[in-house]
């Protein structure tokens, strides 16, 4: 994207080339409206970005929150396959849904 002083040898390169010669105060008025126009492009700019820091910030919300029902569910699963100590079938069965878990966090991530 070409910068300020680019933009404007270009439109004297085409004023000097096309349609009809100004006077001074046509000449002037026509660098009114060009500093106009490129005050209107900073200002677009300027909402552009805001409005991307501000879709930023919403994301970094939504994300922060699925990451911590990630771990929630997490915790459940490992709350759930937690053991008493000599429950022989309660262990195996435990430790099947737990690889269970570890399978469906990887494919997860």
């Amino acid at each position: 994207m070409p910068n300020n002083q680019q933009k404007n040898q270009l439109h004297k390169e085409l004023s000097n080339t096309q349609g009809v010669p100004l006077n001074n105060s046509e000449q002037k008025q026509a660098q009114a409206i060009e500093q106009q126009i490129q005050g209107y492009e900073h200002q677009l700019q300027s909402k552009s970005n805001s409005d991307l820091a501000k879709t930023s910030t919403q994301l970094e919300t939504v994300e922060r929150e699925m990451l911590l029902e990630k771990i929630d569910n997490e915790l459940h699963t490992i709350k759930n396959t937690v053991v008493k100590p000599g429950d022989v079938a309660s262990t195996a069965a435990a430790g099947s849904t737990a690889a269970a878990a570890v399978a469906i966090n990887n494919t997860i991530d």
